[in-house]
């Protein structure tokens, strides 16, 4: 915009002195009337310039303000903060759901947690090494309230360990490994086998065997479990002072196996025993709720599930 002042002054100027034509100062004008009219011209281009330079500025002005007359630029709109833990929420009769946000060893993670109480819900164990689902298609096809994956399988889907699934058992059990979560005579159990280990003539209705047992009783973290330090997403099943049935998912690669332990030892969640189940990509939980399903879903197909009705 400077440049394009200058040009025309330059053109104005040009004008005042005569056009293109070249002037020679050292040369006589004819008359003085003829040399006022000269100077005469030449101010008034002059005038002209400076008047179309005024003009010019004022515009260049509106162009580029200053950046004090900026205008604001439009607000964004503000999304509400996610609660770091958005304490028990009741879902629907004896379940609560949380959501808790930790960073263990610089690791975030947002842990999925539901609470359930024995007295006003039935546990239960699904097995199906040939359909294998899943997390959130169990829950859909058996129209059950509360669905998490269960113990470890090999490639072919079958069951490693023990299970029993209404009454009907497939596998074997552990020998000096692992745990169980179980349902003997209408009561849920979770054990060491290292421990206690399961007899032949025990009767359980459902039964899932995993590894390895993090919690062993009163809270205390079980001093044999094989860690290779190893961290991955993690599901877990544990029993609260108070008789509740705890479920735990971190979707995240946040914990080895001890130090999953030690963080279920000393959180709030006052766990009495608590047993590993598959993790990995097998980790799902999801809880039926009013508005739909919350939680999360595993990532691959299970072939075993527990399940609350």
């Amino acid at each position: 915009m400077r440049r394009a002042a200058y040009n025309v002054l330059s053109h104005a100027l040009s004008e005042a002195e005569g056009g293109t034509e070249s002037f020679d100062p050292s040369a006589p004008l004819p008359t003085p009337f003829g040399r006022g009219l000269r100077r005469a011209g030449f101010a008034q281009g002059a005038c002209v310039a400076v008047l179309l330079i005024s003009v010019l500025m004022t515009a260049c002005g509106a162009i580029d303000p200053l950046p004090d007359a900026a205008l604001p630029p439009d607000p964004t709109p503000t999304q509400a903060p996610v609660a770091v833990d958005t304490g028990w929420l009741s879902v629907s009769a004896g379940i609560e759901t949380r959501e808790l946000s930790i960073l263990h060893k610089g690791r975030p993670d947002r842990l999925l947690i539901a609470r359930v109480d024995p007295s006003l819900a039935s546990f239960h164990v699904l097995y199906d090494p040939i359909d294998p689902r899943h997390v959130r298609e169990w829950i859909d096809a058996r129209e059950a309230r509360l669905v998490i994956n269960g113990g470890f399988f090999d490639p072919d889907k079958r069951a490693l360990g023990l299970v029993i699934a209404g009454g009907e058992a497939f596998g074997r059990t552990y020998e000096g490994l692992g745990g169980l979560f179980g349902v003997q005579a209408g009561q849920v159990q979770i054990r060491s086998l290292i421990l206690e280990p399961y007899r032949q003539d025990e009767v359980f209705d459902q039964m899932v065997q995993s590894y390895p047992t993090l919690l062993v009783g009163d809270g205390a973290i079980n001093d044999q479990i094989r860690d290779d330090g190893r961290v991955a997403p993690r599901s877990v099943v544990g029993i609260d002072r108070g008789g509740r049935v705890v479920f735990v998912v971190s979707p995240q690669p946040t914990f080895s196996l001890t130090d999953l332990a030690a963080w279920l030892a000393q959180s709030d969640l006052d766990l009495d025993t608590a047993l590993n189940l598959d993790g990995g990509t097998s980790s799902g939980l999801m809880v039926r709720t009013a508005d739909g399903v919350w939680g999360i879903n595993s990532w691959v197909e299970v072939p075993v599930v527990i399940l609350v009705r």
